[in-house]
């Protein structure tokens, strides 16, 4: 039996919910399809009362019937959209950002948004009660619509992403009853959620990303937020990225299929692996691709995500269920840590061509601190003496060798005292010169190199160090990983076929320990000091 489950919340809230979606038409979300029953608007009056966009997707059965559990979706912020005449930035800020506003306000019990929501969603509620007593006629003589679309139908889910997760949390705050994912959410004012009794708010669940722009925004200021809090690592921290990461998904849709692509939000050029393309020798390309709801952990016994299914239990054995498992673990996690390598691999990379440049990035700082000290100028000052000493010297000796006769006579005119002492101040000034380019160097030294492991250039040799260790580590966890895959398979093969012949008398269960690894990851003495990276580059 098909299931909902909050992966397919999340993709509904962060991808279908803002595409142009023909009613009545299907989409594909992690397995399940879904039709469009209708998508509701309300630029009919131009925002006035706020800015709600809301669709509204059922679940279908393995049969493609509708299985009459509704799901509505709040779309998120839309910050092009700008036809509210009230709006004051009007042309310039979008309408949806006049409530966003209204939700940081903490004492605000409500906002024209928050209200419109709960309108639309009691006529919606009337109408399914309606489509379950009302006659045929009855119905479509009231709303102008046929009752099948309606009749034994139940909102099971509400979601919603940015400012459409505030509006989903609000429906979870007001309604417990209600199972609500939000990802990436707005604030919701404190004030509509403060004192209410219930304070767990176990019916919702908000997913953030860790390079959420909305959500590094908020945190340092926001309270606490209802329901429970899933930190997914997803998303790049690049302007170019923002937007993307922040919805959590990056696609190009086709409207004619329904039907999309994944675009990389990133690509990395590698510096150093290659790969051939149309005959020709290239430097490897590697995508890093968003996808949010992949990132949720999913229990495959219940279907339910492993933030929201509570703590383990006993499960039954079942045979179905022992091969998406199987699936799982040898497609989406084998793939998962695999990226982990790839990315690791680039990062070791990366790091090796850096430390290859050790040298010029200490000449280059080294000709930084001669540029802010002004060495040159001493330097030329040093050359100008050494010219000038020359010069002087020979006019000493030529006046020395005209009174050669009488110098004797006259020993106040014996100017190699004079010689001996300009010499002195030319060479104490050359060496003076020579320990400050020696104590530039020193203090080079101690800048790049790492004390604790006595490494020249500290940073990459010790990311490199480390990097190493991490990798061996990831692909030993891989390989175990891919071997329990495996394992699982060997038991789904031995219980199928204990099935089949138990009939037969076959009481025996054998499992001969054919996938069988061991193994323990090495611990990296390296990073031990908690630096983080205060620039990015590239």
């Amino acid at each position: 039996m098909n299931k909902i489950n909050d992966r397919d919340l999340t993709e509904l809230s962060g991808y279908w919910v803002y595409q142009d979606l023909k009613d009545n038409s299907t989409i594909k979300v992690n397995g399940n399809k879904y039709k469009v029953l209708s998508t509701i608007s309300n630029n009919k009056n131009k925002n006035i009362n706020g800015s709600a966009d809301i669709k509204i997707f059922e679940l279908l059965d393995s049969n493609n019937s509708p299985s009459g559990q509704q799901i509505i979706s709040f779309e998120g912020t839309n910050n092009n959209e700008s036809i509210n005449p009230k709006n004051p930035l009007k042309g310039k800020v979008g309408d949806d950002w006049l409530e966003n506003i209204k939700l940081m306000d903490n004492e605000k019990t409500t906002t024209p948004l928050l209200e419109q929501n709960n309108k639309f969603l009691e006529l919606y509620k009337k109408k399914l009660d309606d489509a379950n007593k009302l006659s045929n006629s009855n119905f479509y003589r009231k709303y102008g619509e046929k009752v099948a679309k309606y009749k034994n139908k139940e909102v099971v889910s509400e979601d919603g992403n940015s400012q459409g997760g505030a509006s989903a949390i609000h429906q979870g705050v007001e309604h417990p009853e209600k199972h609500i994912v939000s990802t990436n959410p707005a604030m919701l004012p404190e004030a509509i959620w403060r004192n209410l009794k219930q304070s767990n708010f176990e019916n919702i669940i908000n997913f953030h990303s860790t390079n959420d722009v909305l959500s590094w925004l908020q945190d340092p200021f926001a309270k606490e937020m209802p329901g429970k809090r899933i930190n997914i690592r997803d998303g790049v921290p690049t302007l170019n990225g923002l937007i993307d990461s922040h919805l959590g998904f990056k696609r190009e849709f086709n409207s004619k299929t329904n039907e999309y692509k994944d675009i990389p939000v990133h690509k990395i050029e590698s510096v150093k692996d290659t790969e051939i393309k149309n005959g020709k020798e290239v430097k490897k390309v590697i995508n890093i691709n968003l996808d949010m709801d992949g990132r949720i952990p999913i229990n495959v016994w219940t279907g339910d995500s492993i933030a929201r299914s509570g703590k383990g239990k006993n499960i039954k054995l079942d045979i179905e269920k022992l091969g998406d498992l199987y699936q799982l673990v040898t497609g989406e996690t084998s793939t998962m840590l695999q990226e982990c390598v790839t990315f690791l691999n680039e990062s070791f990379n990366i790091s090796q061509s850096e430390n290859s440049y050790f040298g010029d990035r200490k000449h280059k700082l080294k000709q930084k601190f001669k540029n802010v000290i002004e060495i040159d100028v001493l330097e030329n000052m040093s050359r100008n003496i050494t010219s000038k000493k020359n010069e002087l010297f020979e006019s000493i000796d030529s006046f020395m060798d005209k009174i050669g006769p009488i110098a004797i006579l006259v020993p106040a005119l014996n100017l190699k005292p004079l010689k001996w002492g300009i010499n002195k101040v030319d060479s104490q000034f050359q060496r003076g010169i020579e320990r400050i380019h020696d104590s530039i160097d020193k203090i080079l030294v101690k800048m790049f190199k790492n004390l604790d492991h006595d490494l020249q250039d500290g940073v990459t040799e010790e990311m490199m160090k480390h990097l190493k260790i991490v990798r061996e580590n990831i692909i030993l966890i891989k390989n175990q990983n891919d071997i329990y895959g495996n394992q699982i398979a060997d038991i789904k093969s031995i219980m199928s076929y204990q099935d089949a012949t138990i009939m037969d008398g076959n009481l025996n269960i054998n499992y001969n320990g054919q996938h069988m690894v061991s193994g323990k990851v090495n611990l990296s003495k390296y990073l031990s000091r908690k630096m983080t990276c205060l620039l990015y580059t590239s």
